[in-house]
């Protein structure tokens, strides 16, 4: 029987397969005798066997439209369900491939023996998805600042983009390789299927009609159905930024040409299959006018943000819709005197919650959770004090650390300090249980009391929460995924958080700055001495304690005399240095 025969029988069930063992033992135990011109008669036979071994490609490379038919496993059910695992970065090295079955690959730490999907190079991927259609990956990630008006685009930015919310969706992400004359970088795509899934959910939730196509976005869509036509590869699945970037950097250099595809097709289709291509290109170029309009109105948000946040603290008269507010820099309010209380009530009496996470960098499994609140019930009456210190001793701060991470400390970014909690004892808390403990610190009593101390009324009544933080986006996504019901609610009407307040936005917006300062930047630049930061317990007691300092220097707040002596002596040195510069000043008195 001819050899492609059994082969069929082969692949059609087990029978197919025992015949073929049999015929090649057979074949193994006659040894024909050598024919007279020296040739071995069962070379033909030893050719076909190789022809079959041959079958796939050399090296490792699959050619995707070999995978997309031919991906190794079941596709039957989910398309999402993992199949394989396929690494193609690797040219002299044929892809491992892992079949992901229930209970085979568990964690090594979780006692499992099988293969660990932390450690592995390769990744879990599903069925590669089979698609015609695709979208600009890098334009998405900005489409607030292209295609939406400016009155919406604030909105939609901090509802679904800032603090890297895109990335943190799931991508399919590809690659189309063009000339360097094109593009220099990668030009990376998404189906245009999630994207477009992307858009709905934004209209849902914001009541809009985005959507690809229309006026102005030619190139937003790209229908590649032509198989001679240079086809999108297939980096991987993503779902942050980290991974993205990952996938980004194994895309080979930009091309001299295009290649032979350009002599596959009739010139006139290649020609209109560029074009697409570059003015799918020209939409990830962002337009500076559109950025600057959203810059701006962010700035604005926490100017008034900054104003909200004064009232609270009592530091202004309390705000009215469509009033001016008055201002400490044009002299409208009296500076603070902080040995005295402060002149107006605590608008909205809220109590302030901050949050902070620590997880550990490689495997993105959380380890600590702190929580620090100010009640500023708890300040009626009590005087700021030099630097707030009075208000900061009304800080009350948790430390959560999970106890299956407990032994986990962070050393390769940042250097962790889970056992150096400086603000009371650390509570070890099953990883089951956080988001039910990280609720609770949002319903009344809203705070763990104190061993011994007589819950006050106003503690059990509800209360105006305002969240505090900085960088919050990335602690809220832990929290939503870990199953926090109050952060699953945040931005529904039914939310008990009324505000989110990030402390280093309030900060560049009172000192005009460009950029965001980090937690240790910020605290050195409101004077404030820290200890042990990277344990989630005192960073989020210092952040409240950063709000507390900033409310008190935009109100005006006289420095000690030791910072005034210190500005005196810079200014002294700034003088004495002009007058070095310019021979001809005359000498100024010494301030």
């Amino acid at each position: 029987m001819d050899v492609r025969e059994r082969l069929k029988m082969l692949l059609e069930g087990d029978t197919g397969l025992n015949d073929l063992n049999t015929h090649l033992s057979q074949a193994e135990a006659v040894q024909p005798a050598p024919s007279a011109d020296g040739a071995d008669p069962g070379a033909g036979f030893t050719k076909a066997k190789q022809d079959v071994s041959q079958s796939y490609p050399e090296g490792g490379q699959f050619p995707l439209s070999y995978i997309r038919t031919y991906v190794v496993g079941d596709i039957g059910g989910s398309r999402d369900r993992p199949l394989t695992q396929i690494n193609q970065r690797h040219p002299r090295r044929t892809p491992k491939m892992h079949i992901d079955i229930p209970g085979l690959n568990k964690r090594k730490d979780e006692g499992g023996g099988g293969i660990s999907d932390l450690d592995c190079d390769e990744e879990l991927v599903t069925a590669i998805p089979v698609t015609k259609s695709f979208t600009p990956a890098t334009t998405m990630a900005r489409f607030p600042f292209r295609y939406i008006p400016q009155n919406d685009a604030q909105s939609v930015n901090e509802r679904f983009y800032e603090g890297d919310q895109f990335w943190n969706r799931t991508w399919d992400l590809y690659h189309l390789s063009v000339p360097m004359a094109i593009s220099q970088t990668p030009f990376l795509l998404i189906p245009t299927s999630q994207a477009q899934a992307l858009l709905d959910e934004i209209n849902s939730a914001l009541n809009l009609n985005l959507s690809l196509t229309g006026v102005d976005k030619d190139g937003l869509v790209i229908d590649i159905d032509n198989e001679m036509l240079p086809q999108p590869m297939y980096l991987g699945r993503t779902s942050t930024h980290a991974r993205k970037k990952k996938l980004e950097s194994i895309v080979p250099s930009p091309l001299e040409n295009w290649g032979p595809h350009a002599h596959l097709v009739e010139p006139p289709v290649f020609e209109d299959f560029e074009k697409k291509i570059k003015q799918s290109i020209a939409t990830t170029k962002i337009r500076k006018s559109c950025k600057q309009a959203v810059r701006d109105a962010r700035i604005k948000k926490w100017q008034e943000s900054l104003g909200r946040a004064q009232a609270y603290f009592g530091l202004c008269p309390p705000l009215k819709p469509n009033d001016t507010q008055p201002s400490f820099a044009n002299g409208q309010i009296r500076p603070i005197d902080v040995l005295k209380p402060v002149n107006w009530a605590f608008q909205d009496a809220p109590i302030f919650i901050c949050i902070d996470l620590e997880w550990m960098d490689r495997y993105g499994s959380l380890t600590e959770v702190g929580i620090s609140t100010l009640d500023m019930m708890d300040l009626e009456g009590v005087v700021p004090g030099d630097y707030g210190h009075m208000w900061v001793k009304k800080i009350r701060s948790r430390h959560l650390r999970v106890k299956e991470h407990r032994h986990w400390v962070n050393v390769t970014y940042i250097t962790g300090c889970p056992g150096r909690f400086g603000f009371g004892e650390s509570e070890i808390v099953p990883s089951a249980e956080i988001p039910k403990v990280v609720d609770a610190a949002f319903q009344p009593p809203y705070m763990v009391s104190l061993e011994g101390e007589d819950i006050p009324r106003h503690k059990n009544a509800k209360r105006n929460v305002i969240l505090v933080g900085l960088d919050l986006h990335g602690d809220i996504i832990h929290l939503q995924k870990a199953g926090s019901q109050v952060f699953t609610s945040l931005n529904e009407p039914s939310s008990v958080i009324r505000e989110t307040i990030d402390v280093a936005e309030l900060y560049r917006a009172d000192a005009e700055e460009n950029q965001k300062r980090g937690l240790r930047a910020l605290l050195g630049s409101l004077n404030i001495l820290s200890f042990d930061l990277h344990n989630a317990g005192n960073d989020a007691h210092y952040t409240l304690h950063a709000l507390v300092r900033l409310m008190l220097r935009v109100a005006g707040e006289k420095p000690w005399a030791y910072e005034l002596n210190g500005e005196r002596n810079v200014e002294s040195k700034d003088e004495r240095k002009d007058q070095q510069g310019d021979p001809e000043s005359e000498p100024k008195a010494a301030v």
